[in-house]
């Protein structure tokens, strides 16, 4: 898959450190709850490897299309202030 997307050559273009979380999708893969007819991969996390940063859910939207590489489907979003913590959540 990621040759397909062509996913190093992305990255490599990019001018941050970044790494693509995602999850594979279609045939032969629990179900094929989509229905799909070949796999795909979805992303749903990007990272700056440099800063220790996620992207914003609308910057990986960005990202994606930029790219044409799926996102996960959104079924819902939620703010949260810069200065929480995950143990705050």
């Amino acid at each position: 898959m990621a040759r397909k997307l062509k996913l190093e050559e992305i990255l490599r273009g990019e001018s941050r450190n970044l790494c693509v979380q995602g999850e594979m999708v279609g045939t032969g893969i629990q179900a094929n709850r989509l229905g799909l007819k070949e796999v795909e991969l979805h992303l749903f996390n990007l990272y700056d490897i440099d800063t220790g940063k996620y992207f914003s859910h609308n910057e990986l939207i960005e990202f994606g299309k930029k790219h044409n590489i799926k996102v996960v489907d959104t079924m819902s979003v939620i703010q949260f202030s810069n200065d929480m913590a995950p143990r705050d959540v």
